[in-house]
């Protein structure tokens, strides 16, 4: 796979039907609400906490938890709409934006079964690394949560890699929830290096994405400017977001013509 070429074409996509990013931004402006409201509730709190306060909160909470899943299942299927956009562009068929959300909610199992591995991976993840954190704030050693970083690091790439191809799998050749992971996972291994090199600049490209948003929250300006800087972050991510779903099954498609 030319891993240039693939991300060439999808800027290509981008530049010539900006209406692609739409599913992207409406998920983006989604996920803001979520975060909005969750920056209120943390500015509302004071401590020690009432336990009045705490009473008050516990159902907003919990329905923001709750939230959650269907929070995610919206985030992987606005990115099931892309292999359809994809192989429609490619084909100089008309992009229709609906079509491809029917494309995407046919697969709805595959779409929920890879949520629900992803939830199981990131507590896989999660529950190590909060012990090196806490082991490194109580005794200051950061040699094992560089360890667990760098490991951590791999195993998200790793899996990325395993993983990379379940959605286009799944709605451009309408396979089921198995045969779309065991083909992900072969062909995942079969182009690892390619898809290495993928995962890692999208990787790169989040971080720098998501350092940005930290230093915006971070920095206290007033709340004109905080809340255009906010709206300005939220826009960059949703753009690096699309690109990334349209790179996805752009490079499925370059998969499968060299093999016809």
């Amino acid at each position: 796979m030319d891993v240039l070429r693939v991300l060439k074409e999808s800027l290509q996509l981008l530049r010539a039907k900006p209406k692609v990013f739409i599913p992207r931004l409406v998920t983006t402006a989604i996920y803001s609400l979520y975060l909005l409201y969750m920056a209120w509730a943390a500015a509302d709190l004071t401590f020690p906490i009432q336990p009045e306060k705490a009473a008050s909160m516990l159902f907003p909470s919990l329905l923001v938890l709750a939230s959650l899943p269907l929070l995610y299942f919206i985030d992987i299927l606005s990115h099931a709409m892309y292999p359809r956009i994809v192989a429609d562009f490619r084909k100089g068929n008309k992009i229709s934006l609906r079509e491809s959300l029917k494309d995407g909610l046919r697969a709805w199992k595959v779409v929920v079964a890879l949520e629900l591995v992803l939830f199981a991976f990131v507590f896989i993840i999660a529950a190590p690394a909060s012990v090196f954190a806490a082991t490194y704030v109580y005794t200051g050693n950061i040699v094992p949560l560089a360890i667990a970083s760098a490991l951590a690091f791999c195993l998200i790439i790793a899996f990325a890699v395993l993983m990379f191809f379940v959605v286009p799998s799944a709605v451009l050749e309408k396979r089921g929830v198995v045969e779309s992971f065991s083909k992900s996972m072969r062909l995942g291994v079969e182009h690892r290096g390619s898809l290495l090199k993928l995962n890692i600049l999208f990787t790169a490209l989040l971080g720098v994405t998501l350092a940005v948003a930290y230093y915006v929250k971070a920095d206290n300006l007033l709340s004109l400017a905080s809340a255009a800087l906010f709206v300005g972050v939220r826009l960059l991510e949703a753009v690096t977001y699309t690109y990334v779903s349209v790179t996805n099954p752009t490079a499925y498609i370059h998969i499968q013509e060299a093999k016809s």
